[in-house]
């Protein structure tokens, strides 16, 4: 719990308001700060960070002090709902304000007041400290829930960064700028794993980019194998042949080439014939082919010999 000041909130004192408008007024006591006067002890104001005025040098009159109750006196239009008032109690810190002097008499009171003067100005000391950031038990430091504020640009790689500098980073640009990309990413983040654990093949593939792209740009003809992959499988089932054939490929193109002349040959193993036959001579053994003049001249052989 603080010991020079207190907080008070909103909602806390908005049913407590006093008055008509525009004159209404809220009070919030500060009887718990042991306010003194009589040693230098003045009263701060903040609404939230900004701090109210009471009129002093012809200033606007936010509030106004009862030292008698121990009140502020506040004006209902210095603050707005959500907003916290703080009231802090402030020790004279620049002088003593008791001084004692030789063969002077010394009172209770003024022994009291310097000592008092003494014991505000630790309070404060503890109160700033039990504030402040400091390093917990593990090391690290905890900022209570609250803002860090006035940070400068950083310029080491360990430096803490305010938010210009964290807004003005071409990474974060660049992040802010494909954030539809980031999210998508997000939503197969299970397949981005899956990637990740197998760099080995992704490497791989990297590896073999030109083949990649050589396939990427005959997707037509790759399509085209997929759907025939059955005779892909036949062909991979004999491929000592293939490689056989590759070795020979001249003829295999000697025979692309005349693969009309060798379409229109007569079959070994019986053909139909659609045009004449011309032989290149009379037969001479049994089971050659015969000519129409040989057929002819044995037949008119024949004829005569049978009158």
């Amino acid at each position: 719990m603080p010991l020079t000041y207190n907080q008070t909130t909103y909602s806390s004192i908005s049913g407590s308001v006093t008055g008509t408008a525009p004159n209404q007024q809220v009070l919030i006591s500060f009887s718990a700060l042991d306010f003194r006067p009589e040693i230098g002890d003045t009263i701060e104001v903040f609404n939230d960070t900004t701090q109210l005025t009471d009129g002093t040098g012809g200033s606007t009159v936010n509030f106004t002090l009862d030292t008698t109750a121990k009140n502020v006196v506040l004006k209902v239009n210095t603050f707005t709902p959500g907003t916290t008032i703080s009231v802090y109690r402030i020790a004279k810190k620049d002088t003593r304000s008791i001084d004692f002097q030789n063969a002077s008499v010394l009172t209770e009171a003024d022994l009291d007041n310097s000592a008092f003067q003494t014991f505000h100005i630790a309070q404060e000391a503890l109160d700033t400290a039990e504030s402040s950031i400091t390093a917990d038990a593990d090391g690290t430091f905890d900022a209570g829930s609250k803002r860090i504020k006035n940070v400068a640009t950083p310029t080491a790689t360990t430096d803490a960064a305010n938010k210009a500098y964290v807004d003005g980073s071409s990474n974060t640009g660049i992040v802010a700028g494909i954030s539809s990309d980031v999210s998508t990413v997000a939503g197969i983040s299970s397949n981005v794993t899956t990637v990740a654990g197998n760099t080995t093949n992704i490497n791989t593939v990297a590896g073999n980019n030109s083949n990649i792209t050589t396939v990427a740009t005959n997707n037509t003809n790759v399509t085209n194998v997929g759907a025939d992959i059955a005779n892909v499988n036949t062909v991979a089932g004999s491929i000592a042949n293939v490689n056989t054939v590759a070795g020979s490929i001249a003829n295999v193109n000697t025979v692309a080439t005349n693969i009309g002349t060798i379409s229109a040959k007569v079959s070994k193993s019986g053909d139909t014939m659609t045009g004449l036959l011309t032989l290149s001579g009379a037969p001479t053994a049994d089971n050659h082919a015969s000519t129409k003049a040989y057929t002819d001249s044995q037949a008119t052989a024949l004829a005569l010999a049978l009158g």
